[in-house]
Protein backbone atom coordinates (compact mmCIF):
# COMPACT_ATOMS: atom_id res chain seq x y z
CA UNK A 1 0.00 0.00 0.00
CA UNK A 2 1.21 3.43 -1.05
CA UNK A 3 1.14 5.72 2.10
CA UNK A 4 3.17 8.71 0.95
CA UNK A 5 1.45 11.34 -0.82
CA UNK A 6 4.16 12.21 -3.01
CA UNK A 7 4.44 8.89 -3.99
CA UNK A 8 0.42 8.66 -4.75
CA UNK A 9 0.50 11.73 -6.64
CA UNK A 10 3.73 10.44 -8.71
CA UNK A 11 2.23 7.43 -9.28
CA UNK A 12 -0.39 9.59 -10.90
CA UNK A 13 1.59 11.46 -13.20
CA UNK A 14 3.27 8.06 -14.54
CA UNK A 15 -0.05 6.58 -15.06
CA UNK A 16 -1.03 9.91 -16.53
CA UNK A 17 2.27 10.08 -18.73
CA UNK A 18 1.58 6.29 -19.25
CA UNK A 19 -1.92 6.97 -20.68
CA UNK A 20 -0.87 9.49 -23.09
CA UNK A 21 1.95 7.62 -24.12
CA UNK A 22 -0.45 4.30 -25.27
CA UNK A 23 -2.77 7.49 -27.43
CA UNK A 24 0.01 8.89 -29.08
CA UNK A 25 1.08 5.75 -29.58
CA UNK A 26 -1.98 4.18 -30.77
CA UNK A 27 -2.39 7.94 -32.94
CA UNK A 28 1.00 7.43 -34.41
CA UNK A 29 0.19 3.83 -35.30
CA UNK A 30 -2.77 4.21 -37.00
CA UNK A 31 -1.36 7.33 -39.12
CA UNK A 32 2.15 5.25 -39.81
CA UNK A 33 -0.02 2.60 -41.60
CA UNK A 34 -2.67 4.79 -43.18
CA UNK A 35 0.65 6.67 -44.67
CA UNK A 36 1.94 2.90 -45.96
CA UNK A 37 -1.53 2.41 -47.31
CA UNK A 38 -1.67 5.36 -48.95
CA UNK A 39 2.06 5.08 -50.40
CA UNK A 40 1.13 1.25 -51.50
CA UNK A 41 -2.39 2.87 -53.25
CA UNK A 42 0.19 5.78 -55.03
CA UNK A 43 2.38 3.02 -56.38
CA UNK A 44 -0.13 0.73 -57.16
CA UNK A 45 -2.10 3.80 -59.00
CA UNK A 46 1.11 5.14 -60.62
CA UNK A 47 1.55 1.20 -62.34
CA UNK A 48 -2.24 1.27 -63.46
CA UNK A 49 -1.84 4.26 -65.15
CA UNK A 50 1.53 3.72 -67.22
CA UNK A 51 -0.86 0.52 -68.05
CA UNK A 52 -3.44 2.39 -69.45
CA UNK A 53 -0.77 5.04 -71.05
CA UNK A 54 0.78 2.03 -72.72
CA UNK A 55 -2.85 0.47 -73.89
CA UNK A 56 -3.23 4.08 -74.99
CA UNK A 57 0.11 4.76 -77.14
CA UNK A 58 -0.21 1.13 -78.55
CA UNK A 59 -4.13 2.24 -80.11
CA UNK A 60 -2.88 5.50 -81.62
CA UNK A 61 0.34 3.60 -83.13
CA UNK A 62 -2.03 1.45 -84.79
CA UNK A 63 -4.46 3.98 -86.11
CA UNK A 64 -1.45 6.09 -87.50
CA UNK A 65 -0.38 3.67 -89.00
CA UNK A 66 2.98 3.53 -87.65
CA UNK A 67 2.84 -0.51 -86.95
CA UNK A 68 2.48 -3.08 -90.19
CA UNK A 69 -1.12 -4.03 -90.28
CA UNK A 70 -0.70 -6.31 -92.86
CA UNK A 71 1.80 -8.72 -91.00
CA UNK A 72 -0.53 -8.43 -88.00
CA UNK A 73 -3.52 -9.16 -90.24
CA UNK A 74 -1.61 -12.26 -91.89
CA UNK A 75 -0.54 -13.67 -88.42
CA UNK A 76 -4.20 -13.16 -86.71
CA UNK A 77 -4.82 -15.08 -90.31
CA UNK A 78 -2.43 -18.04 -89.91
CA UNK A 79 -3.60 -18.21 -86.33
CA UNK A 80 -7.05 -18.45 -87.19
CA UNK A 81 -6.75 -22.10 -88.40
CA UNK A 82 -5.51 -23.76 -85.32
CA UNK A 83 -7.76 -24.77 -82.12
CA UNK A 84 -8.69 -22.46 -79.85
CA UNK A 85 -6.17 -23.41 -76.40
CA UNK A 86 -3.26 -23.51 -79.26
CA UNK A 87 -4.10 -20.56 -80.89
CA UNK A 88 -4.20 -18.47 -77.67
CA UNK A 89 -0.84 -20.31 -76.92
CA UNK A 90 0.65 -19.46 -80.18
CA UNK A 91 -0.06 -15.69 -80.29
CA UNK A 92 1.56 -14.89 -77.54
CA UNK A 93 5.15 -16.10 -79.76
CA UNK A 94 3.78 -13.82 -82.33
CA UNK A 95 4.88 -10.07 -82.56
CA UNK A 96 1.07 -9.16 -83.48
CA UNK A 97 0.16 -10.14 -79.44
CA UNK A 98 2.01 -7.15 -78.55
CA UNK A 99 0.61 -4.40 -80.49
CA UNK A 100 -3.17 -5.46 -79.06
CA UNK A 101 -3.27 -2.39 -76.75
CA UNK A 102 -4.80 -4.10 -73.76
CA UNK A 103 -1.73 -6.73 -74.35
CA UNK A 104 0.67 -3.71 -74.21
CA UNK A 105 -0.72 -2.55 -71.31
CA UNK A 106 -0.82 -5.77 -69.17
CA UNK A 107 2.96 -6.18 -69.98
CA UNK A 108 4.31 -2.90 -69.08
CA UNK A 109 1.86 -3.22 -65.58
CA UNK A 110 3.27 -6.67 -64.99
CA UNK A 111 6.72 -5.43 -65.72
CA UNK A 112 6.93 -2.76 -62.84
CA UNK A 113 4.71 -4.78 -60.28
CA UNK A 114 7.30 -7.65 -60.29
CA UNK A 115 9.97 -4.48 -59.95
CA UNK A 116 8.05 -3.56 -57.07
CA UNK A 117 7.16 -7.09 -55.58
CA UNK A 118 3.82 -7.06 -55.91
CA UNK A 119 1.08 -9.15 -57.60
CA UNK A 120 -0.43 -7.77 -61.42
CA UNK A 121 -3.73 -9.62 -62.78
CA UNK A 122 -6.57 -8.29 -65.31
CA UNK A 123 -9.94 -9.66 -63.89
CA UNK A 124 -12.60 -10.12 -65.62
CA UNK A 125 -16.09 -11.49 -65.82
CA UNK A 126 -16.42 -13.20 -69.17
CA UNK A 127 -12.72 -14.24 -69.74
CA UNK A 128 -11.07 -15.80 -72.96
CA UNK A 129 -8.74 -16.54 -70.77
CA UNK A 130 -9.64 -19.03 -67.37
CA UNK A 131 -6.32 -17.18 -65.93
CA UNK A 132 -8.35 -14.04 -65.07
CA UNK A 133 -11.69 -15.59 -64.07
CA UNK A 134 -12.18 -13.29 -60.54
CA UNK A 135 -12.22 -14.69 -57.08
CA UNK A 136 -15.15 -14.14 -54.73
CA UNK A 137 -13.35 -10.59 -53.51
CA UNK A 138 -12.24 -9.74 -56.85
CA UNK A 139 -15.88 -10.39 -57.98
CA UNK A 140 -17.51 -8.35 -55.28
CA UNK A 141 -14.67 -5.36 -56.32
CA UNK A 142 -15.51 -5.60 -59.90
CA UNK A 143 -19.44 -5.40 -59.04
CA UNK A 144 -18.73 -2.23 -56.90
CA UNK A 145 -16.68 -0.43 -59.33
CA UNK A 146 -19.18 -1.44 -62.24
CA UNK A 147 -22.32 -0.21 -60.40
CA UNK A 148 -20.99 3.06 -58.57
CA UNK A 149 -18.75 3.85 -62.40
CA UNK A 150 -15.97 4.50 -60.41
CA UNK A 151 -12.61 5.14 -61.45
CA UNK A 152 -10.60 3.32 -59.52
CA UNK A 153 -11.21 0.93 -56.57
CA UNK A 154 -9.44 -0.90 -53.55
CA UNK A 155 -9.80 -3.11 -50.31
CA UNK A 156 -7.75 -4.43 -47.87
CA UNK A 157 -8.26 -8.16 -47.94
CA UNK A 158 -8.25 -9.68 -44.03
CA UNK A 159 -7.57 -12.97 -44.93
CA UNK A 160 -4.98 -12.45 -47.09
CA UNK A 161 -3.42 -9.61 -45.70
CA UNK A 162 -3.05 -8.03 -49.03
CA UNK A 163 -3.91 -4.70 -50.36
CA UNK A 164 -6.39 -4.83 -53.67
CA UNK A 165 -6.39 -1.88 -56.04
CA UNK A 166 -8.46 -2.21 -58.99
CA UNK A 167 -8.40 0.45 -62.23
CA UNK A 168 -11.33 -0.26 -64.22
CA UNK A 169 -11.33 -0.71 -67.92
CA UNK A 170 -13.49 1.20 -70.09
CA UNK A 171 -13.90 -0.14 -73.48
CA UNK A 172 -13.08 2.54 -76.49
CA UNK A 173 -13.24 2.24 -79.84
CA UNK A 174 -10.30 0.08 -80.55
CA UNK A 175 -11.78 -3.01 -78.28
CA UNK A 176 -14.81 -2.81 -80.81
CA UNK A 177 -13.14 -4.66 -82.85
CA UNK A 178 -12.67 -7.70 -81.03
CA UNK A 179 -15.07 -7.54 -78.73
CA UNK A 180 -18.11 -4.91 -80.39
CA UNK A 181 -21.11 -6.11 -82.22
CA UNK A 182 -21.33 -7.81 -85.52
CA UNK A 183 -21.10 -4.21 -87.15
CA UNK A 184 -17.96 -3.30 -85.83
CA UNK A 185 -16.62 -6.91 -86.89
CA UNK A 186 -13.76 -6.27 -89.72
CA UNK A 187 -15.24 -9.48 -91.51
CA UNK A 188 -18.94 -8.38 -91.05
CA UNK A 189 -19.42 -12.12 -89.77
CA UNK A 190 -19.54 -11.30 -85.92
CA UNK A 191 -16.12 -12.67 -85.35
CA UNK A 192 -12.42 -10.97 -84.44
CA UNK A 193 -9.61 -11.04 -86.71
CA UNK A 194 -8.66 -14.36 -84.38
CA UNK A 195 -11.51 -16.26 -85.02
CA UNK A 196 -13.19 -15.82 -81.54
CA UNK A 197 -17.19 -14.69 -80.88
CA UNK A 198 -17.30 -11.11 -80.53
CA UNK A 199 -19.08 -10.33 -77.19
CA UNK A 200 -21.29 -7.35 -78.40
CA UNK A 201 -20.21 -5.08 -76.18
CA UNK A 202 -20.20 -1.30 -76.56
CA UNK A 203 -18.38 1.67 -76.10
CA UNK A 204 -17.60 3.37 -72.71
CA UNK A 205 -18.97 -0.52 -70.75
CA UNK A 206 -16.25 -1.11 -68.18
CA UNK A 207 -14.49 -4.84 -68.76
CA UNK A 208 -12.40 -6.59 -66.03
CA UNK A 209 -9.87 -4.09 -64.12
CA UNK A 210 -6.47 -3.45 -63.86
CA UNK A 211 -5.33 -5.13 -60.01
CA UNK A 212 -2.10 -4.30 -58.17
CA UNK A 213 -2.02 -7.04 -55.29
CA UNK A 214 0.23 -5.86 -52.38
CA UNK A 215 1.41 -7.77 -49.62
CA UNK A 216 0.91 -5.93 -46.30
CA UNK A 217 3.24 -8.08 -44.33
CA UNK A 218 6.21 -6.26 -44.86
CA UNK A 219 4.80 -2.84 -44.43
CA UNK A 220 3.32 -3.96 -41.44
CA UNK A 221 6.73 -5.23 -40.14
CA UNK A 222 8.03 -2.10 -40.45
CA UNK A 223 5.53 -0.34 -38.34
CA UNK A 224 5.73 -2.33 -35.61
CA UNK A 225 9.82 -1.43 -35.69
CA UNK A 226 8.81 2.21 -35.78
CA UNK A 227 6.27 2.02 -32.81
CA UNK A 228 8.62 -0.44 -31.04
CA UNK A 229 11.20 2.23 -31.33
CA UNK A 230 8.40 5.05 -29.89
CA UNK A 231 7.66 2.86 -27.11
CA UNK A 232 11.13 2.23 -26.13
CA UNK A 233 11.35 6.66 -26.04
CA UNK A 234 8.41 6.74 -24.03
CA UNK A 235 9.64 4.39 -21.60
CA UNK A 236 12.81 6.13 -21.15
CA UNK A 237 10.95 9.55 -20.85
CA UNK A 238 8.72 8.27 -18.29
CA UNK A 239 11.59 7.06 -16.48
CA UNK A 240 13.71 10.43 -16.31
CA UNK A 241 10.06 12.10 -15.78
CA UNK A 242 9.32 10.08 -12.83
CA UNK A 243 12.86 10.99 -11.31
CA UNK A 244 12.39 14.17 -11.74
CA UNK A 245 8.91 15.00 -10.30
CA UNK A 246 10.34 12.73 -7.02
CA UNK A 247 12.93 15.56 -6.82
CA UNK A 248 10.61 18.15 -7.58
CA UNK A 249 7.67 17.36 -5.02
CA UNK A 250 10.22 16.26 -2.08
CA UNK A 251 11.60 19.52 -2.23
CA UNK A 252 8.79 21.85 -2.94
CA UNK A 253 5.97 19.35 -1.10
CA UNK A 254 7.03 16.38 1.29
CA UNK A 255 9.09 18.38 3.57
CA UNK A 256 6.61 20.53 4.20
CA UNK A 257 3.83 18.34 4.44
CA UNK A 258 6.35 16.39 7.17
CA UNK A 259 6.64 19.52 9.40
CA UNK A 260 2.46 19.44 9.48
CA UNK A 261 2.37 15.98 10.12
CA UNK A 262 4.20 16.39 13.06
CA UNK A 263 1.83 19.44 14.37
CA UNK A 264 -0.86 17.34 14.18
CA UNK A 265 0.54 14.58 15.70
CA UNK A 266 0.98 16.73 18.62
CA UNK A 267 -2.55 17.88 18.95
CA UNK A 268 -3.61 13.68 18.65
CA UNK A 269 -2.07 13.33 21.93
CA UNK A 270 -3.84 16.54 23.15
CA UNK A 271 -1.36 19.04 22.93
CA UNK A 272 -2.40 21.85 20.91
CA UNK A 273 0.25 24.64 22.36
CA UNK A 274 2.31 23.96 19.15
CA UNK A 275 1.57 26.01 15.71
CA UNK A 276 3.09 25.74 12.45
CA UNK A 277 5.35 27.99 11.37
CA UNK A 278 3.78 29.69 8.32
CA UNK A 279 5.63 30.96 5.13
CA UNK A 280 5.61 33.56 2.87
CA UNK A 281 4.81 31.48 -0.06
CA UNK A 282 1.14 31.96 -1.40
CA UNK A 283 0.31 27.97 -2.18
CA UNK A 284 -2.42 25.74 -1.33
CA UNK A 285 0.10 24.09 1.72
CA UNK A 286 0.84 27.64 3.02
CA UNK A 287 -3.05 28.38 2.80
CA UNK A 288 -3.27 24.70 4.90
CA UNK A 289 -0.90 25.87 7.53
CA UNK A 290 -2.64 29.20 8.00
CA UNK A 291 -6.11 27.23 8.32
CA UNK A 292 -4.43 24.88 10.73
CA UNK A 293 -3.06 27.39 13.17
CA UNK A 294 -6.47 29.18 13.04
CA UNK A 295 -8.19 25.95 13.55
CA UNK A 296 -6.60 25.36 16.91
CA UNK A 297 -6.60 28.77 18.00
CA UNK A 298 -10.64 28.44 17.61
CA UNK A 299 -10.67 24.78 19.72
CA UNK A 300 -8.78 26.82 22.39
CA UNK A 301 -11.52 29.53 22.68
CA UNK A 302 -14.24 26.89 21.82
CA UNK A 303 -12.99 24.39 24.77
CA UNK A 304 -12.73 27.21 27.00
CA UNK A 305 -16.13 28.12 26.47
CA UNK A 306 -17.19 24.33 26.62
CA UNK A 307 -15.55 24.00 30.26
CA UNK A 308 -18.07 26.81 31.39
CA UNK A 309 -20.72 25.89 29.91
CA UNK A 310 -20.26 22.08 30.99
CA UNK A 311 -20.29 23.83 34.58
CA UNK A 312 -23.72 25.53 33.90
CA UNK A 313 -25.54 22.12 32.37
CA UNK A 314 -24.25 20.67 35.46
CA UNK A 315 -25.88 23.12 37.74
CA UNK A 316 -29.02 23.85 35.57
CA UNK A 317 -29.48 19.49 35.43
CA UNK A 318 -30.79 18.96 39.06
CA UNK A 319 -33.49 21.72 38.53
CA UNK A 320 -34.80 20.15 35.41
CA UNK A 321 -34.86 16.99 36.93
CA UNK A 322 -37.11 18.12 40.02
CA UNK A 323 -39.19 19.81 36.95
CA UNK A 324 -39.61 16.60 34.64
CA UNK A 325 -40.67 14.69 38.20
CA UNK A 326 -43.49 16.81 38.19
CA UNK A 327 -44.49 16.84 34.60
CA UNK A 328 -44.30 13.24 35.16
CA UNK A 329 -46.99 12.55 37.93
CA UNK A 330 -49.14 14.75 35.96
CA UNK A 331 -49.30 13.13 32.49
CA UNK A 332 -50.39 9.91 34.43
CA UNK A 333 -52.82 11.95 35.76
CA UNK A 334 -54.44 12.77 32.51
CA UNK A 335 -53.90 9.87 30.69
CA UNK A 336 -55.93 8.30 33.10
CA UNK A 337 -58.41 10.21 32.58
CA UNK A 338 -58.64 9.88 29.20
CA UNK A 339 -58.47 6.58 28.96
CA UNK A 340 -62.11 7.15 30.61
CA UNK A 341 -63.31 9.26 28.34
CA UNK A 342 -62.12 6.59 25.36
CA UNK A 343 -64.07 4.26 27.10
CA UNK A 344 -66.98 6.42 27.07
CA UNK A 345 -66.80 7.21 23.43
CA UNK A 346 -66.09 3.96 22.11
CA UNK A 347 -69.09 2.66 24.20
CA UNK A 348 -71.71 5.68 22.24
CA UNK A 349 -69.81 4.55 18.84
CA UNK A 350 -70.85 1.22 19.52
CA UNK A 351 -74.81 2.29 20.06
CA UNK A 352 -73.98 4.63 16.65
CA UNK A 353 -72.91 1.62 14.87
CA UNK A 354 -75.69 -0.43 16.12
CA UNK A 355 -78.94 1.86 15.02
CA UNK A 356 -76.95 2.67 11.71
CA UNK A 357 -77.08 -0.95 10.94
CA UNK A 358 -80.98 -1.40 12.21
CA UNK A 359 -81.55 1.58 9.52
CA UNK A 360 -79.90 0.10 7.25
CA UNK A 361 -81.77 -3.23 7.49
CA UNK A 362 -84.70 -0.89 7.50
CA UNK A 363 -83.87 0.62 4.32
CA UNK A 364 -83.15 -2.83 2.55
CA UNK A 365 -86.80 -4.44 3.38
CA UNK A 366 -88.44 -0.65 2.55
CA UNK A 367 -86.50 -1.24 -1.27
CA UNK A 368 -87.57 -4.35 -1.17
CA UNK A 369 -91.45 -3.38 -0.79
CA UNK A 370 -91.05 -0.76 -3.32
CA UNK A 371 -89.07 -3.12 -5.85
CA UNK A 372 -92.69 -5.93 -4.95
CA UNK A 373 -94.82 -2.78 -5.87
CA UNK A 374 -93.07 -1.62 -8.94
CA UNK A 375 -93.33 -5.42 -10.27
CA UNK A 376 -96.83 -5.33 -9.05
CA UNK A 377 -97.58 -2.08 -10.97
CA UNK A 378 -96.55 -3.95 -13.83
CA UNK A 379 -98.09 -6.63 -13.90
CA UNK A 380 -101.38 -4.99 -12.79
CA UNK A 381 -100.42 -3.15 -16.39
CA UNK A 382 -100.21 -5.65 -18.15
CA UNK A 383 -103.32 -7.16 -16.73
CA UNK A 384 -105.15 -4.07 -17.79
CA UNK A 385 -103.42 -4.96 -21.24
CA UNK A 386 -104.90 -8.12 -21.68
CA UNK A 387 -108.18 -6.96 -20.44
CA UNK A 388 -108.54 -4.63 -22.79
CA UNK A 389 -107.63 -7.18 -25.88
CA UNK A 390 -110.36 -9.94 -23.91
CA UNK A 391 -112.37 -6.76 -24.39
CA UNK A 392 -111.78 -6.11 -27.73
CA UNK A 393 -112.17 -9.46 -28.74
CA UNK A 394 -115.70 -9.90 -27.11
CA UNK A 395 -116.79 -6.98 -28.76
CA UNK A 396 -115.62 -8.23 -31.70
CA UNK A 397 -117.58 -12.14 -31.11
CA UNK A 398 -120.59 -10.27 -30.61
CA UNK A 399 -120.45 -8.50 -34.01
CA UNK A 400 -119.85 -11.80 -35.38
CA UNK A 401 -122.73 -13.16 -33.75
CA UNK A 402 -125.29 -10.65 -34.90
CA UNK A 403 -124.32 -10.87 -38.20
CA UNK A 404 -124.66 -14.91 -37.86
CA UNK A 405 -128.35 -14.02 -36.42
CA UNK A 406 -128.89 -11.92 -39.38
CA UNK A 407 -127.55 -14.52 -42.00
CA UNK A 408 -129.81 -17.35 -40.14
CA UNK A 409 -132.65 -15.45 -40.60
CA UNK A 410 -131.74 -14.73 -44.06
CA UNK A 411 -130.97 -18.50 -44.70
CA UNK A 412 -134.76 -19.16 -43.20
CA UNK A 413 -136.30 -16.96 -46.08
CA UNK A 414 -134.36 -18.61 -48.40
CA UNK A 415 -135.82 -22.07 -47.06
CA UNK A 416 -139.28 -20.13 -47.18
CA UNK A 417 -138.74 -19.61 -50.85
CA UNK A 418 -137.37 -22.81 -51.46
CA UNK A 419 -140.12 -24.58 -49.93
CA UNK A 420 -143.08 -22.78 -51.45
CA UNK A 421 -141.52 -23.62 -54.64
CA UNK A 422 -141.20 -27.34 -53.62
CA UNK A 423 -145.07 -27.11 -53.33
CA UNK A 424 -145.83 -25.41 -56.40
CA UNK A 425 -143.79 -27.93 -58.23
CA UNK A 426 -145.24 -31.06 -56.15
CA UNK A 427 -148.44 -29.76 -57.64
CA UNK A 428 -147.50 -29.29 -61.11
CA UNK A 429 -146.03 -32.93 -60.80
CA UNK A 430 -148.94 -34.34 -59.92
CA UNK A 431 -150.94 -32.24 -62.90
CA UNK A 432 -148.71 -33.77 -65.27
CA UNK A 433 -149.29 -37.19 -64.01
CA UNK A 434 -153.04 -36.79 -64.72
CA UNK A 435 -152.79 -35.45 -67.72
CA UNK A 436 -150.32 -38.26 -68.47
CA UNK A 437 -152.57 -40.70 -68.18
CA UNK A 438 -155.51 -39.17 -69.68
CA UNK A 439 -152.70 -39.26 -72.42
CA UNK A 440 -152.57 -43.48 -72.35
CA UNK A 441 -149.62 -44.79 -73.79
CA UNK A 442 -148.31 -41.49 -75.38
CA UNK A 443 -148.47 -40.07 -72.39
CA UNK A 444 -146.50 -43.57 -70.38
CA UNK A 445 -142.84 -41.45 -70.83
CA UNK A 446 -144.34 -37.97 -69.49
CA UNK A 447 -145.46 -39.48 -66.66
CA UNK A 448 -141.91 -41.42 -65.40
CA UNK A 449 -140.62 -37.85 -65.90
CA UNK A 450 -143.35 -35.90 -63.81
CA UNK A 451 -143.35 -38.79 -61.25
CA UNK A 452 -139.53 -38.39 -60.38
CA UNK A 453 -139.99 -34.61 -60.55
CA UNK A 454 -142.87 -34.90 -57.53
CA UNK A 455 -140.00 -37.24 -55.67
CA UNK A 456 -137.52 -34.84 -56.04
CA UNK A 457 -140.15 -31.84 -54.60
CA UNK A 458 -140.82 -34.09 -51.96
CA UNK A 459 -137.10 -34.33 -51.28
CA UNK A 460 -136.90 -31.05 -51.08
CA UNK A 461 -139.24 -30.51 -49.15
CA UNK A 462 -137.78 -33.10 -46.66
CA UNK A 463 -134.12 -30.97 -46.95
CA UNK A 464 -135.51 -27.58 -46.83
CA UNK A 465 -137.53 -28.76 -43.37
CA UNK A 466 -134.71 -30.20 -42.05
CA UNK A 467 -132.43 -27.38 -42.63
CA UNK A 468 -135.13 -24.47 -41.10
CA UNK A 469 -135.24 -26.99 -38.12
CA UNK A 470 -131.16 -26.32 -37.98
CA UNK A 471 -131.68 -22.68 -38.88
CA UNK A 472 -134.04 -22.36 -35.65
CA UNK A 473 -131.41 -24.53 -33.43
CA UNK A 474 -128.32 -21.83 -34.47
CA UNK A 475 -131.14 -18.64 -33.82
CA UNK A 476 -131.34 -20.31 -30.52
CA UNK A 477 -127.85 -20.92 -30.04
CA UNK A 478 -126.97 -17.08 -31.08
CA UNK A 479 -129.35 -15.44 -28.75
CA UNK A 480 -127.80 -17.57 -26.27
CA UNK A 481 -124.84 -16.68 -27.15
CA UNK A 482 -125.48 -12.86 -27.27
CA UNK A 483 -126.53 -12.73 -23.79
CA UNK A 484 -123.14 -14.50 -22.61
CA UNK A 485 -121.26 -12.17 -24.92
CA UNK A 486 -122.95 -9.19 -23.09
CA UNK A 487 -122.50 -11.07 -19.68
CA UNK A 488 -119.07 -11.74 -20.30
CA UNK A 489 -118.57 -8.03 -21.75
CA UNK A 490 -120.03 -6.32 -18.76
CA UNK A 491 -117.53 -8.61 -16.52
CA UNK A 492 -114.86 -7.67 -18.50
CA UNK A 493 -115.37 -3.66 -18.05
CA UNK A 494 -115.96 -4.67 -14.32
CA UNK A 495 -112.45 -6.91 -14.40
CA UNK A 496 -110.65 -3.66 -16.15
CA UNK A 497 -111.93 -1.02 -13.60
CA UNK A 498 -110.95 -2.56 -10.86
CA UNK A 499 -107.44 -3.59 -12.42
CA UNK A 500 -107.19 0.53 -12.38
CA UNK A 501 -108.19 1.07 -8.96
CA UNK A 502 -105.26 -1.44 -7.94
CA UNK A 503 -102.78 0.17 -10.22
CA UNK A 504 -103.53 3.76 -8.60
CA UNK A 505 -103.28 2.37 -5.54
CA UNK A 506 -100.04 0.13 -5.95
CA UNK A 507 -98.71 3.97 -7.57
CA UNK A 508 -99.60 5.18 -4.16
CA UNK A 509 -97.87 2.65 -2.77
CA UNK A 510 -94.60 3.34 -4.68
CA UNK A 511 -94.65 6.54 -3.84
CA UNK A 512 -95.32 6.50 0.17
CA UNK A 513 -92.42 3.36 0.18
CA UNK A 514 -89.89 5.93 -2.10
CA UNK A 515 -90.73 8.51 0.41
CA UNK A 516 -90.03 6.26 3.19
CA UNK A 517 -87.25 4.87 1.66
CA UNK A 518 -85.62 8.28 1.18
CA UNK A 519 -86.15 9.28 4.69
CA UNK A 520 -83.76 5.74 5.60
CA UNK A 521 -81.19 7.31 3.41
CA UNK A 522 -81.35 10.05 5.24
CA UNK A 523 -80.87 8.88 8.99
CA UNK A 524 -78.98 6.29 7.42
CA UNK A 525 -76.46 8.77 6.23
CA UNK A 526 -76.67 10.81 9.58
CA UNK A 527 -76.60 7.67 11.31
CA UNK A 528 -73.49 6.99 9.30
CA UNK A 529 -71.89 11.00 9.55
CA UNK A 530 -72.38 10.37 13.90
CA UNK A 531 -70.80 6.98 13.59
CA UNK A 532 -68.10 8.83 11.42
CA UNK A 533 -67.81 11.49 14.01
CA UNK A 534 -67.84 9.21 17.20
CA UNK A 535 -64.54 7.70 15.58
CA UNK A 536 -62.86 11.17 15.24
CA UNK A 537 -64.01 11.74 18.55
CA UNK A 538 -62.14 8.29 19.40
CA UNK A 539 -59.14 8.37 17.46
CA UNK A 540 -58.65 11.90 18.80
CA UNK A 541 -59.20 10.64 22.65
CA UNK A 542 -56.78 7.85 21.58
CA UNK A 543 -54.22 10.60 20.53
CA UNK A 544 -54.69 12.64 23.34
CA UNK A 545 -53.96 9.57 25.51
CA UNK A 546 -51.38 8.75 23.38
CA UNK A 547 -50.02 12.09 23.52
CA UNK A 548 -50.09 11.47 27.45
CA UNK A 549 -48.48 8.50 27.25
CA UNK A 550 -45.95 10.16 25.87
CA UNK A 551 -45.98 12.68 27.45
CA UNK A 552 -45.33 10.65 30.71
CA UNK A 553 -42.43 8.21 29.29
CA UNK A 554 -40.54 10.89 27.57
CA UNK A 555 -40.89 12.74 31.32
CA UNK A 556 -39.06 9.46 32.87
CA UNK A 557 -37.03 9.45 29.70
CA UNK A 558 -36.04 13.40 30.26
CA UNK A 559 -35.35 12.60 33.82
CA UNK A 560 -32.82 9.77 32.75
CA UNK A 561 -31.15 12.07 30.48
CA UNK A 562 -30.50 14.77 32.64
CA UNK A 563 -29.00 12.64 34.96
CA UNK A 564 -27.25 11.41 32.33
CA UNK A 565 -26.65 14.98 31.09
CA UNK A 566 -25.11 15.59 35.05
CA UNK A 567 -22.88 12.79 34.45
CA UNK A 568 -21.71 13.89 30.87
CA UNK A 569 -21.34 17.45 32.40
CA UNK A 570 -18.38 16.53 35.04
CA UNK A 571 -17.29 13.99 32.55
CA UNK A 572 -16.72 16.72 30.31
CA UNK A 573 -15.21 19.25 32.50
CA UNK A 574 -12.70 16.72 33.41
CA UNK A 575 -11.81 15.96 29.81
CA UNK A 576 -11.75 19.29 29.00
CA UNK A 577 -8.89 19.66 31.90
CA UNK A 578 -6.90 17.30 30.06
CA UNK A 579 -6.15 19.15 27.26
CA UNK A 580 -3.17 21.37 27.22
CA UNK A 581 -3.59 25.10 25.56
CA UNK A 582 -1.38 28.09 25.71
CA UNK A 583 -2.82 31.64 26.51
CA UNK A 584 -4.55 33.58 23.02
CA UNK A 585 -1.55 36.05 23.29
CA UNK A 586 0.81 33.58 23.27
CA UNK A 587 1.75 31.25 20.44
CA UNK A 588 4.25 27.90 20.40
CA UNK A 589 6.26 27.18 17.02
CA UNK A 590 7.25 23.73 16.23
CA UNK A 591 10.60 22.86 17.36
CA UNK A 592 13.41 24.44 14.82
CA UNK A 593 14.34 20.86 12.82
CA UNK A 594 10.35 21.18 11.70
CA UNK A 595 10.44 24.60 9.90
CA UNK A 596 8.89 25.22 7.12
CA UNK A 597 11.93 26.20 4.35
CA UNK A 598 11.31 28.74 1.65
Amino acid sequence: MLQSISAKVQLAIAIAFIFMSVIFIFVAKTEIDSIAQDMLVEKARAITTQAENARTYVANLRQMGVLDEHAINSDFQRLRQLPQQQRLQELRKTGAYYTIPIIAGWRVALENAEFSNYTFRVPKFQPRNPENTPTDFEAGMLREATEKRLNELYRVNRQENALYYMKPIVLDQNCMVCHGTRADSISGDGIDPLGFPMEGWRVGQIHGAYEVIADLAPIQAAVTRTTLQVIGIAVVMLIAVTLFMMKLLERLITRKINVVVDVLGDAAQGDFSQRVPESSSNDEISTLVTSINKTFDDLSLSFEKLNKSSIQVASHSTQLSETTAAMSEGANEQADAVAQVASAAEEMSSTVVEISRLISQSAEKASDANNTAIEGRSVVSKAMHEISSVQQATGELNDMVQRLNQSAREIGEIIQVIDEVSDQTNLLALNAAIEAARAGEHGRGFAVVADEVRKLAERTQNATKEIATKIKGIQGDAVKTNDTMMHTQERVELANSLAGQASQALESIVVVVNSLNDQFQQVATASEEQSATTGEIARSIENIKNVADETARGSEDAARAIEELSALAQQMNSTVNDFKFQAHDKVALAPKSLRLKE
